[in-house]
């Protein structure tokens, strides 16, 4: 599968999955645009690929997911998470564009 590199300010590098399909795209948009990257795979994993479903989920289960992929602990993150779904939103159209143009799911 091929690789993205993700860099942030520490200059550490995240290995992050490529997006297979529409879903996962718009996923990687959203935590893209939350600088939250880090999670991706991690939500993968665990068959968090419905941004729908992070929008729906009421406040425990939210916290909940948020447990299980390790952001809990750190709630500016779970916050810059809320936003950036709160603009999928209301903007979806911003979270389909394709990372490679052409590219269509």
């Amino acid at each position: 599968m091929e690789k993205l590199i993700r860099y942030v300010l520490e200059i550490r590098i995240f290995p992050t999955s490529y997006p297979t399909n529409q879903a996962e795209l718009q996923l990687f948009r959203v935590m893209q645009n939350a600088s939250l990257l880090l999670y991706y795979d991690t939500l993968l994993e665990m068959g968090g690929d419905d941004v729908q479903q992070l929008c729906d989920a009421g406040e425990e289960e939210f916290l909940e997911i948020m447990s299980l992929v390790g952001m809990a602990s750190k709630p500016l993150h779970v916050r810059r998470l809320q936003k950036s779904l709160q603009e999928w939103v209301t903007n979806p159209v911003k979270f389909k564009i394709p990372l490679v143009p052409g590219e269509d799911f």
